[in-house]
């Protein structure tokens, strides 16, 4: 067996208890095979499912610990981590999520997941210095139109037919009472949110439709004329007002001018 065999037949026995142990895990005196190997086997699941809860503590609350330790390990039993860093881990949760038909009852939960998802994508991401709306004042007015602007790496734009952010948002309030009295307070409907760290803390706010499509645009490399020409045309006449908001928030680090 080559070492690569060894490695997938030992990862694939470690995810599945119904699997063999390795031939190359071999006896000892004190402790059979089977013995050895199921505490590595718990060993790693466990780290897994602590790796989870610490990326997504909402869902977490929201669901119970038996209910999520238990959702979290059927996740860990399909999917193997693609790094050694457990940060990295759970990019797919939020897809699990959905289709896990014990939580169905909870529609949100998998986008709540993604906001998590997103907050910690953003907290890891490149350090860039933003820059503000005077930038754009520096481009001839002739060359504006094709100019491009780079948003910072840490920009996330989760977005859902649900509350997703706000439910998260509340989450975030210390004491029982003002963290109940803020969930009462969130109405049913869809949401559009930024998240950005242009320093050293994560901001996550609300954005309009309009401005998240905005954001999209440019984050996809639409030049602002080719943003300014996807919105209709009520947002056009805010476009200017949009853009401040947007420079505001620090999620701009560049501005290329066009050609």
């Amino acid at each position: 067996m080559s070492w690569r065999e060894l490695q997938s037949a030992f990862a694939a026995a470690v995810r599945d208890p119904a699997q063999a142990v390795p031939d190359a895990v071999g006896p000892r005196e004190t402790q059979p095979p089977i013995a050895r190997f199921n505490v590595y086997r718990n060993n790693s699941a466990v780290s897994l499912t602590e790796a989870m809860a610490d990326s997504f503590p909402v869902v977490a609350e929201l669901v119970g610990e038996e209910f999520f330790t238990a959702m979290a390990r059927a996740y860990v039993a399909g999917n193997l981590p693609a790094s050694p860093v457990l940060l990295h881990y759970g990019g797919l949760f939020p897809e699990f999520i959905e289709a896990f038909e014990p939580a169905a009852a909870l529609p949100f939960l998998a986008d709540v997941a993604r906001v998590e998802w997103a907050w910690t994508q953003a907290y890891h991401a490149e350090d860039r210095d933003s820059i503000g709306a005077g930038a754009l004042q520096s481009i001839d007015q002739e060359r504006l139109d094709s100019a491009r602007l780079e948003l910072h790496p840490s920009v996330q734009l989760p977005q859902s037919d649900w509350p997703a952010a706000s439910i998260w948002s509340a989450h975030q309030i210390s004491g029982a009472d003002a963290r109940q009295a803020a969930l009462q307070q969130i109405t049913n409907a869809g949401e559009c949110a930024l998240i950005v760290r242009p320093e050293f803390e994560v901001n996550v706010q609300l954005i309009e439709a309009s401005i998240f499509r905005l954001l999209k645009s440019l984050g996809g490399g639409a030049t602002l004329g080719q943003a300014a020409g996807d919105l209709d045309e009520d947002d056009m006449q805010q476009f200017g007002g949009m853009l401040g908001f947007i420079f505001s928030t620090g999620a701009v680090v560049a501005v290329t001018p066009g050609q």
